[in-house]
C-alpha cells in the first residue's frame, strides 16, 4: 500500500528501535495510523522537527501489514530556519499553543488516541479535529470549545447526548424540574429514581448528577456566561467520556488542576 500526501497530524509518538519512532498519525482519508519514522530520533535527521503535534501537515508512507513506513513530512506553510531546523514562521492556522490552550490541545490528542480505533477512517472527526486546533492557537472560550468538541465527538463515536428528551419516556426536559444524569442512559426525572434523597435541597445543581431542567436546556444552547451552565457542561462532557474511556486515565486533566 502507498499513500501520498495525506492530510495528517500527530498524535502520539514513541521510541523504535535505536533511532526510529513510531508515531500514531490521525489522518483525513485513513482514520489513526501507526507509522515507523525511520531515524527520526537522529537529532540531524530531515524532517524530524516536524513530528510535533499540532502542526497541520502533508505525510505519505508505503509497505505491507499492519506497519508501514512513513517516506515524507511536510508542513502546510511555513518558514524554517535550516541551521537550527526550528519552524520561526507559522501561519495564522499553524502557530503554536501555549499554557491551558496547549493542556488542552494534549487532551483532545488523548482522548483520540484511546477513543479512535485504528485503520477507520472519520473525516467528520478529523474536521472536527482540525476546527478545535484553529479554535485553541486563536484563542477562542475554552470552556466553550472544548465542550463542543467533546460533545461533538460523543455524537460522532455513538455516544451523542440528548438534551431536550427524558429518557425512556421521551417527555421535554422543562426548567424547574430536576433530572439526574446517567451517561448509560442520559437524563432521568428525579420523581422516578428512588435512590436520591428526597430532602436534598434544590437548586441549579442539586447533588453530583442531578440538575434542574433550565440547567440542561442551557448546556443545550451553549449559554456558557452562565457559571451554573459551564459547571454542569463540563461536569456532564467528564462523565461522559469518562463511561466510554472504561477506567484509562487522561494525564493531561492533572495540568488544570
Amino acid at each position: 500500500m502507498k499513500a501520498e500526501l495525506e492530510n495528517a497530524y500527530v498524535l502520539h509518538s514513541r521510541a523504535f528501535k535505536d533511532t526510529s519512532l513510531l508515531v500514531d498519525f490521525f489522518t483525513e482519508n485513513f482514520g489513526r495510523i501507526t507509522l515507523v519514522a525511520k531515524g527520526a530520533r537522529q537529532q540531524k535527521k530531515k524532517g524530524n522537527f516536524l513530528l510535533q503535534p499540532f502542526v497541520s501537515l502533508k505525510i505519505s508512507w508505503q509497505g505491507r501489514g499492519q506497519l508501514k513506513t512513513l517516506t515524507s513530512t511536510e508542513i502546510i506553510t511555513a518558514t524554517v530556519d535550516a541551521d537550527n531546523n526550528e519552524i520561526i514562521d507559522i501561519d495564522k492556522n499553524n502557530n503554536r499553543l501555549e499554557k491551558k490552550y496547549l493542556y488542552s490541545g494534549f487532551y483532545a490528542n488523548e482522548l483520540l488516541t484511546y477513543l479512535l480505533p485504528f485503520d477507520e477512517p472519520n473525516a467528520d472527526i478529523f474536521y472536527l479535529y482540525d476546527n478545535l486546533l484553529k479554535a485553541l492557537k486563536n484563542k477562542f472560550n475554552l470552556e466553550k470549545i472544548l465542550r463542543l468538541f467533546e460533545f461533538s465527538l460523543l455524537s460522532e463515536l455513538g455516544y451523542g447526548i440528548d438534551f431536550i428528551h427524558v429518557s425512556i419516556s421521551g417527555d421535554l426536559i422543562e426548567a424547574g424540574k430536576q433530572y439526574y444524569y446517567d451517561p448509560s442512559e442520559g437524563f432521568v426525572s428525579l420523581n422516578a429514581l428512588d435512590t436520591i434523597d428526597a430532602n436534598l435541597e434544590l437548586g441549579p445543581i442539586v447533588h453530583r448528577h442531578v440538575f434542574d431542567g433550565r440547567v440542561i436546556l442551557g448546556v443545550y444552547g451553549q449559554e456558557y456566561n452562565d457559571e451554573t451552565v459551564r459547571q454542569a457542561a463540563k461536569y456532564i462532557a467528564r462523565k461522559s467520556m469518562d463511561n466510554i474511556l472504561l477506567g484509562k486515565k487522561i494525564k493531561s486533566r492533572d495540568f488544570f488542576k
